[in-house]
């Protein structure tokens, strides 16, 4: 019989669906054989609508059952409600479930669906698609095709709208998009009459309105203030308590957001430090990012757990300045025009190496480019144009649902003086750069040509290279997880060293642990010092009354130590690449022996006395800092890269283009195929490569007078881009 009904339901859905709803029909009035087949139990078949094709069949039963239930003479005709109450599982959207109705709605025409059974649908449906109904314009799109009363809807939905209020709303479980789609002018305020909002309010769990209480670390680092807790009271009129409602927890979202900003990549650096539970909280906190789904209490709950997390890092403040995320968006240069030669030069080298950053807009237009932007990167961005006049908007839109953006430039260009311009910020979250353009030209279409440099936020290499120390003293590559008290204790240690390292009290013994940070990474000393005085200060400050007089004498005194801390470090530095300066003279016989430079000798007998402190540095090996202060961090590498591959200068030297015809022939070859790969990127991006390689082995072909001739040679070097070094390496690669 299973089998028979369903063959049956088969036929009935192909005949319902062929003759666009005309087939089947009874024909049948006697009322006893009506009751007889039972149509109406029928119905009970269905339980689940997997699709199109079981809502034919459904569709062609429920007029089945709708006609036997008018011929029988039923006292209680049956209702589409009733019949949909029958369905336990939809999977079929209430959009697909409308548009198949209207499609065979004439079958129905003596009973209609109506207000009562669409709002059901609304309602069994709505935990699935409340995001993509949530625009009163959709339903009242569906009403329309429906032929349904307003009246009548509004009537039926306003149960249902108060369930969803305060299970959305007043109960915090909405979606934060939810709450911020709420700000937004709609149909909303249309049920607020019949809404029962103390029997709302009296449902509602209180606690829940109540703000994460933060320590002081967390009031500093945020720099605002904790939003209040929202009042429930209702001593307004509804509207006005919904929107103020509404309003307060668009507050909170803006300071969760803000949070997720700042902290997230604290998380994220404690998870690769292996903390217990960083892991979670990382990808959580990275979720409410990009997931539109998630709700204001969970948000909420997530940011109480992250608050515990860092009750007890004393030193919390500090870590934020170090890691370079205290600030969501800082905007370092909003756009300076430069001076009409630059802009002559920049376009060509633009035409030149990167010819595909351009972009046209048409005469009497409005045009521009969006350029994507990760995560945590300082941007700078260049933009000239070859005509003008025009008109030049610059924004920078992050992602997130709070909609916002920031106005970098908006300005006009009346002459070619003004062509090129330049600006700079950094950003915690990724977003759009968009670059709008205005031609005004009724004939002239323009060509704007832009640059866009996009790194990584900067690191503190010395706090890195002081916790890697600290962190390998206590735990190895095997350790699972680390208590979040073991990894406190590590943290004090790290800023107990800094702030001997900042009064010079550390010894040199001590400092031997750092010797592979000064060497191995590319410490710029200056930038350095700074960042750690920096949130050594603001601890400092915090305890002292400011007045003007205070924060005058306070500025002076602490450039003055940084100042002298520079010395202190750089002096070392340079110190630790004593053995590597050594060997580049020896390898590439720079300084001949004829020379008898007895400033060698000098650096060969130098030892360093680990017992002295850091501050007595400059006393004792002041000779060693004055030989070399003219060499950045970038010099220094540069030296250890050339030296861990001599190939490449023996190469350049045996070229023979560094004598005054080789100078010749380099430059006509540089000429020739650069015209050659105007078009052709990545022979371009060879091409430039060499010559940045060549100019760079300068020092290293020619022979020296002395180590202070050298030293000038190495120090007259332009170094053409942060990634210099890599253009040796990838020589020998070749």
């Amino acid at each position: 019989m299973n089998e028979l009904a369903k063959l049956l339901l088969e036929r009935l859905g192909s005949a319902f669906k062929s003759s666009t709803g005309a087939n089947p029909s009874l024909c049948i009035t006697d009322k006893d054989m009506i009751k007889k087949m039972n149509i109406r139990h029928h119905l009970t078949l269905f339980t689940n609508i997997n699709g199109v094709q079981d809502l034919m069949k459904f569709f062609a039963t429920c007029k089945l059952a709708f006609q036997s239930s008018v011929i029988a003479g039923e006292p209680n005709y049956l209702r589409w409600k009733d019949v949909l109450k029958i369905i336990r599982e939809w999977r079929i959207s209430l959009t697909d479930f409308v548009g198949q109705y209207v499609q065979y709605k004439e079958s129905f025409v003596q009973f209609p669906l109506d207000a009562s059974a669409f709002v059901y649908l609304m309602q069994v449906r709505l935990e699935l698609e409340y995001s993509r109904l949530s625009s009163f314009e959709v339903v009242r799109d569906m009403m329309t095709k429906l032929k349904l009363e307003y009246d009548s809807f509004y009537r039926e939905y306003q149960t249902l709208f108060g369930q969803h209020v305060q299970r959305k709303v007043y109960d915090e479980s909405g979606s934060c998009t939810e709450y911020r789609r709420l700000k937004q002018p709609s149909l909303v305020h249309c049920f607020f009459p019949a809404l029962e909002l103390k029997t709302i309010l009296n449902k509602v769990d209180t606690s829940r309105y109540k703000f994460p209480r933060t320590t002081q670390h967390i009031l500093d680092i945020m720099s605002v203030q904790n939003p209040a807790d929202i009042s429930i009271l209702e001593n307004e009129p509804v509207e006005e308590f919904f929107d103020h409602l509404v309003e307060q927890i668009n507050v909170w979202l803006d300071w969760f957001e803000k949070f997720v900003d700042i902290f997230l990549c604290i998380i994220e650096w404690l998870r690769n430090c292996k903390m217990e539970k960083a892991d979670q909280f990382y990808r959580e906190l990275y979720n409410t990012r990009n997931d539109s789904a998630i709700t204001l209490l969970k948000i909420k709950t997530l940011i109480q757990d992250v608050l515990k997390i860092f009750e007890h890092f004393n030193h919390l403040p500090r870590l934020c300045h170090l890691f370079n995320c205290t600030l969501p968006f800082e905007i370092i240069d909003p756009g300076t025009v430069s001076a009409p030669d630059q802009s002559k030069l920049f376009i060509a080298e633009t035409k030149q190496f990167r010819p595909n950053d351009n972009f046209k807009v048409n005469a009497n237009c409005i045009d521009g480019k969006i350029h994507r932007i990760d995560g945590r990167r300082h941007v700078r961005w260049s933009l000239a144009c070859e005509q003008y006049p025009y008109h030049v908007v610059i924004e920078y839109q992050p992602d997130g649902s709070s909609g916002e953006y920031y106005a970098l430039q908006s300005q006009k260009f009346s002459s070619r003086d003004q062509c090129l311009l330049r600006g700079e910020f950094k950003t915690q979250r990724g977003g759009h750069l968009k670059m709008r353009i205005e031609n005004p030209s009724q004939h002239v279409p323009h060509t704007l040509w832009f640059q866009i440099k996009s790194n990584a936020l900067s690191a503190c290499q010395l706090f890195h290279g002081i916790f890697n120390i600290e962190y390998g003293k206590c735990f190895d590559s095997s350790t699972a997880t680390i208590k979040k008290s073991d990894f406190v204790t590590i943290m004090d240690r790290v800023f107990s060293f800094i702030d001997n390292l900042l009064d010079g009290s550390i010894s040199l013994d001590e400092m031997n642990e750092l010797r592979v940070v000064f060497c191995d990474k590319n410490i710029n000393v200056r930038e350095e010092v700074q960042k750690l005085f920096a949130t050594r200060s603001n601890d400092d400050n915090a305890r002292l009354p400011m007045t003007t007089a205070t924060l005058a004498t306070s500025k002076t005194s602490s450039d003055e130590r940084i100042e002298q801390v520079c010395k202190w470090l750089e002096t070392y530095q340079y110190y630790s690449h004593v053995s590597i300066i050594i060997d580049c003279v020896k390898i590439f016989q720079i300084i001949s022996t004829e020379a008898n430079d007895q400033s060698m000798n000098h650096l060969h007998d130098l030892t360093i006395d680990n017992s002295r402190s850091l501050k007595e540095i400059s006393d004792t090996y002041n000779d060693v800092y004055l030989r070399f202060k003219k060499l950045s961090g970038e010099h220094l590498q540069l030296i250890k890269t050339m030296v861990a591959c001599p190939n490449v200068v023996e190469m350049m030297r045996n070229s023979k283009l560094y004598s005054t015809d080789g100078l010749r022939r380099f430059q006509e070859l540089r000429d020739n195929l650069t015209t050659q790969f105007q078009f052709q990127e990545r022979n371009n991006m060879i091409l430039n490569s060499w010559i940045i390689t060549f100019t760079l082995c300068v020092p290293f072909v020619h022979n020296a007078r002395d180590l202070e001739q050298f030293v000038d040679d190495v120090a007259r070097l332009k170094i053409i881009d942060e990634n210099s070094c890599e253009h040796i390496k990838g020589r020998t690669q070749l």
